[in-house]
């Protein structure tokens, strides 16, 4: 349901606004509330592919800048918020999924972060998370 709620806000969003929504969207995903994170971290995925696939017809499209920003907001959130950095393994897939389309690195800090396992609370989604850092750590050795 969270993803068809995402699809539905995003493309409901015009273009011009969608950088605005999506650096909102970002301290959300460092929220206590585990569905509340979740569903940001779909919605801001679902966001920025739409500005992408808008813009780039318009041609006024800097990507790199865009994502730039949000790489320098969800930095700075995460060490403000890391008491509250995603807390299951299932979540974690998601973030790290979108921590890759925004182009960070396997070797940053808060990919790292993602990628270790001595943080987690609880073991939700650990088999899917386990086959998640062995694809990347396959693709980026």
């Amino acid at each position: 349901i969270r993803l068809l709620a995402a699809k539905c806000y995003a493309q409901w969003q015009l273009p011009e606004n969608i950088p605005k929504i999506v650096n909102k969207t970002l301290r959300k995903m460092f929220h206590e509330d585990q569905n509340l994170a979740h569903a940001s971290i779909i919605a801001s995925r679902l966001l920025i592919q739409r500005y992408e696939a808008s813009i780039k017809f318009v041609g006024a499209f800097e990507r790199e800048t865009f994502l730039k920003d949000i790489r320098k907001n969800i930095n700075k959130i995460s060490k403000e918020k890391s008491s509250t950095f995603p807390t299951n393994f299932y979540l974690r897939c998601f973030f790290i999924d979108f921590l890759m389309l925004i182009g960070f690195t396997i070797k940053d800090d808060i990919v790292q972060r993602t990628m270790n396992e001595s943080t987690i609370r609880s073991k939700v989604g650990f088999s899917l998370w386990r086959e998640k850092i062995k694809i990347i750590n396959q693709k980026f050795p």
